[in-house]
């Protein structure tokens, strides 16, 4: 047991937070006849927090219950049964470098001191809880009788994001260095530096004091998605039926420095501990279309055929690569703070690479046999009819080591085979 039994007092009033969310919706005939209907609606909606945010700020949270410390478990020389048993040999109750254990990130662990304080002018009041508005304009028209069509644009931006400040440090404690990405085509940075990475300085390593705000203190962060939504309906009395639809849209996630420019593209993001929090600080989800189609056809005698197909777009995968602290040390000037012998960075930035486009095509025959006011239907279901493997999971860790049994952009998991389902309905 590393630490004994501890008690703290109860706390009230965090948060504290009051709003008004307006939600207004209109609806629109243009000609009055019925057939087209134009459709507005803007809606605000508060981020739900439950107990999240109070058990941040409670006493129980200034208890340190849990840190880091590296382990190199070949510290001592080969020959010394301590050598790759697997056991941390240290005391592991010391916050300081002793035997095999690096210094705890922490060295409060164990102990009571409110690492979290929240911002008295954020905690409490009118508007400061997180939020997002919801917006969208869409036409619904009946081109020809059973034949419908609906298009709509949706707009939805957020507000009000939390922010951790470290008191304890400012950037001028951190130390820049840079790594050399592995030569690949691959990559669009292939064999050229990385930069814009930073590592805590020694002395102010495990050094903890945060305050809980608003982000809007620093800078102007946004989180902004646009998207696009077409559908088709189509229904030829008890014959056939057609529907379908069509969606493009993205996300963008950006902050700005404050005092900067907040016009849409910037890439200026704001830093509030780690100037390392420039480093893809702006994400911009690339447009991508997904196209969905169902229909089905009654061919007498009681039997019906149905279709779905579908394409999505292909599936996002990272690129993190291990770098040692020998590939880091040359700029950086010395060892990493905490004896930390490892950093993984990303070698694409989020969001920028993907697989190939999924397609998939199901099909359905139905038999309905009918004995007076009872019915059997039997269903024939082929899944993925063209047995496609396309991959719906790529292995996201850049390692082409020699030998590597998963390698960057394996992938890791395709559609599920071909697969025949008979079943059977008895209504009565």
């Amino acid at each position: 047991m590393l630490v004994g039994a501890r008690d703290y007092p109860g706390r009230s009033d965090v948060p504290n937070w009051k709003d008004l969310n307006p939600r207004l919706g209109i609806v629109w005939d243009p000609k009055g006849d019925g057939r087209t209907a134009i459709k507005f609606g803007i809606n605000r909606y508060v981020q739900s927090n439950a107990t999240g945010i109070a058990q941040l700020f409670d006493q129980g949270a200034g208890a340190v219950n849990s840190t880091t410390r590296s382990w190199n478990d070949q510290f001592y020389p080969a020959g010394d049964p301590r050598r790759d048993n697997f056991l941390p040999d240290c005391d592991l109750r010391s916050t300081v470098l002793n035997g095999e254990c690096g210094a705890m990130a922490n060295p409060n662990f164990g102990t009571y001191v409110p690492v979290n304080t929240p911002d008295p002018g954020w905690i409490t009041g009118w508007g400061k809880r997180p939020y997002n508005w919801q917006t969208s304009i869409t036409v619904d028209r009946e081109l020809m009788p059973n034949l419908a069509v609906n298009a709509g644009y949706f707009r939805t931006w957020f507000g009000n994001f939390m922010v951790v400040d470290n008191l304890r440090v400012t950037p001028n404690d951190y130390s820049p260095y840079c790594v050399t990405a592995p030569t690949d085509d691959r990559l669009e940075l292939s064999g050229q530096p990385i930069c814009g990475l930073y590592d805590i300085n020694p002395t102010s390593f495990g050094q903890i004091d945060n305050l809980i705000t608003r982000s809007n203190n620093y800078g102007n962060q946004r989180e902004i998605y646009n998207g696009v939504d077409v559908n088709i309906s189509l229904r030829m009395r008890d014959v056939a039926t057609l529907g379908g639809g069509w969606n493009i849209g993205n996300a963008v996630q950006l902050g700005t420095a404050a005092g900067g420019s907040s016009s849409s593209g910037t890439d200026s993001c704001y830093v509030i501990d780690s100037p390392q929090q420039l480093f893809n600080c702006k994400t911009d989800v690339p447009y991508q279309s997904r196209i969905k189609l169902n229909g089905s056809y009654m061919i007498g005698w009681g039997i019906q055929l149905a279709a779905v197909a579908q394409s999505n777009p292909g599936a996002n995968y990272t690129a993190n690569r291990t770098f040692s602290l020998a590939e880091i040390q040359p700029t950086l000037g010395r060892p990493l703070s905490g004896n930390v012998t490892t950093v993984t960075i990303p070698l694409v930035k989020p969001l920028s690479t993907f697989g190939p486009r999924i397609y998939q095509l199901d099909l359905r025959g139905t038999k309905i046999f009918r004995f007076g006011s009872q019915r059997i239907q039997g269903n024939l279901d082929v899944y993925n009819v063209f047995n496609s493997n396309t991959p719906v999971s790529l292995f996201g860790t850049y390692n082409n080591a020699v030998g590597a049994t998963n390698r960057w952009g394996q992938p890791t998991q395709v559609l599920d085979g071909r697969l025949v389902k008979f079943s059977a309905q008895f209504d009565f």
